[in-house]
């Protein structure tokens, strides 16, 4: 969980950047602690250690992982996971594709899905369909004790192709 009191005190965010929001990553930083999930659930290590949200966090801090935009200085640069893991490719965010396909690559380990919900105020990892039709996905949700989430509730999704 992203609020763990092992990281969730820590900043994220451009290092030494001026004016621009800097949070804690127990505030802002579930888009953050989805990718720590997921790289952890590929066996991927940073840097030399078991991913958790303050290993990369402190990983994307030191490598260029964070970028200002719109006074906010939390802000993932997409293609940084590429940078922590060769098996990683950023396709983009995009609009939410539709259930099946998201459900086969689920199924297939073909792709990464961070998930943006709750109005696109939180992202989520999604793991799993809940049925064949991609209506509802299981989820690691770093922030909420929520295991589901609706199709229709996905706003977008931030999507990492898996080699």
């Amino acid at each position: 969980k992203q609020c763990d009191p092992r990281w969730g005190s820590n900043m994220m965010g451009v290092p030494g950047a001026g004016p621009g929001e800097h949070a804690t990553i127990c505030k802002e930083g579930c888009a953050m602690s989805s990718l720590s999930m997921a790289l952890r659930g590929l066996d991927q290590q940073v840097g030399g250690a078991d991913a958790d949200p303050g290993v990369v966090n402190a990983w994307l801090a030191a490598h260029d992982g964070y970028v200002c935009a719109g006074g906010d200085c939390n802000n993932l640069v997409l293609a940084a996971p590429q940078n922590i893991s060769s098996m990683l490719h950023l396709v983009g965010e995009v609009p939410t594709p539709a259930g099946p396909t998201i459900a086969k690559q689920l199924a297939d380990a073909s792709a990464i899905y961070l998930a943006h919900v709750h109005n696109q105020g939180h992202f989520v990892l999604l793991v799993a369909a809940a049925d064949a039709a991609g209506t509802a996905f299981t989820v690691r949700d770093p922030f909420y004790n929520t295991t589901t989430y609706a199709h229709a509730d996905i706003h977008d999704t931030i999507v990492y192709r898996v080699a």
